[in-house]
């Protein structure tokens, strides 16, 4: 239940570096909350399941890079810098 909340945390964490619509943090958020209450009420009746911690840990490792990308992408348009000394 720990690990389904950690990731479920960060992943919103970086939603919101990223400045994601409303709309979509609002359905992460509720995607969240079901993770880890699943996993809580799996943990509260002693059936062990790792799929949620597994969907949750999915999740977290498809959404959150491309996130903090366009968070980063944005931040750095927002202060006016240019961005190709840092395209490679």
């Amino acid at each position: 239940m720990l690990v389904s909340g950690l990731s479920a945390v960060t992943l919103l964490r970086a939603f919101r570096a990223a400045r994601v619509r409303p709309v979509v943090m609002r359905s992460a958020v509720a995607v969240a909350v079901a993770v880890v209450a699943i996993s809580a009420a799996g943990a509260a009746t002693g059936h062990i399941d790792n799929a949620t911690s597994r969907i949750a840990d999915m999740l977290l490792v498809t959404l959150a890079p491309p996130a903090i990308v366009v968070g980063v992408v944005r931040t750095l348009r927002a202060r006016n810098l240019d961005l190709e000394p840092y395209a490679g």
